[in-house]
């Protein structure tokens, strides 16, 4: 498996598949999408909370961090992709168990955290989920508001 630094370089290295089959010239890497991801939820649980909403903020961290660990080493996989792979696969927990057994010192902490995010039932997972969404949304605002007509095909989630 790899090690911290590989899957470090792998997230930088490595360009959104969506991006790139769209034939963008300069296509953001999962490092990009990850760090939109986590300013995105930090805003969105500083929100909550100065609202009075109990939120978790360093969980939302942990979450935002970990959310894409596993296409670090299958690669960034598209909507219709991952339905397919993971009905085979069981689903991204499982594929992550062995990244993160072999990445990081506290293995059943980081899948606990990566599971509380799969199932998506505390207030903390569904925030990283819709930044998650929303970074989506913006890269594709942004991206529209570059290259235009070549980009109708693709919908916001």
């Amino acid at each position: 498996m790899k090690t911290l630094f590989e899957i470090l370089q792998l997230m930088t290295n490595r360009r959104r598949t969506l991006w790139v089959e769209t034939g963008l010239p300069r296509p953001e890497s999962l490092a990009d999408h990850s760090y939109g991801v986590i300013l995105l939820a930090y805003n969105a649980a500083i929100g909550l909370i100065n609202e009075g909403v109990e939120v978790n903020l360093e969980r939302v961290l942990e979450m935002a961090l970990l959310h894409d660990l596993h296409e670090a080493v299958l690669g960034d996989i598209t909507r219709t992709q991952e339905a397919f792979l993971f009905d085979r696969l069981e689903d991204s927990i499982t594929y992550s168990r062995g990244i993160v057994a072999t990445t990081f010192s506290d293995t059943s902490y980081v899948l606990t955290v990566l599971e509380e995010l799969q199932y998506a039932d505390t207030i903390e997972a569904k925030i990283v989920k819709d930044a998650d969404k929303a970074d989506f949304n913006l890269t594709l605002k942004a991206y529209r508001s570059i290259y235009g007509s070549a980009l109708d095909e693709i919908h916001e989630l």
